[in-house]
């Protein structure tokens, strides 16, 4: 029997949103289940924005890749926000870690002697379809986030919710 998906909070509305613009965002415990509830909570925003399928399937990839990071990496919660405007999807991972910087494999292999490194390919995948990416460290944690075109010209059918 697959492991069932956990229930997803309730996704909350930002303010300042108007004029063919919305935001949501959640806060996600730091565990195993982490990644599952992210992809439920953007496949539901993207579909309520009526984003096209193709770029709402990239979407979903990443927000995975990023809450798995956060949670294998940092260990912490993970603030999950999503904003949508004038067809750019902005999205945003925060973790409640300050110690530890997001590396790039080449970085680690580097630093490790050359050694091939266990971790997936989470950041190439961000820089692979992301339009543009980065990080923004604080003294209490970091958020890695990334923007992404997702208008009607993204090709695509409407995502399914």
């Amino acid at each position: 029997m697959p492991d069932a998906v956990p229930d997803v909070p309730d996704a909350v509305p930002l303010s300042g949103t108007g004029g063919g613009s919305a935001a949501v965002r959640v806060s996600l415990a730091g565990t195993a289940q982490a990644p599952a509830a992210a992809r439920q909570f953007v496949r539901k925003a993207l579909a309520d924005w009526e984003v096209p399928r193709a770029p709402s399937d990239d979407v979903t990839l990443l927000v995975s890749e990023l809450v798995t990071n956060a949670v294998v990496h940092a260990g912490t919660s993970v603030l999950l926000e999503c904003r949508y405007e004038d067809g750019t999807l902005v999205v945003q991972a925060a973790d409640r870690h300050p110690g530890r910087a997001v590396e790039t494999r080449a970085a680690a292999a580097e630093a490790d002697g050359g050694r091939e490194m266990h971790q997936g390919h989470g950041l190439r995948l961000l820089a692979a379809l992301a339009e543009e990416w980065g990080v923004t460290y604080r003294r209490d944690g970091k958020t890695v986030w990334f923007r992404m075109p997702c208008g009607p010209g993204a090709g695509g059918d409407v995502a399914a919710g």
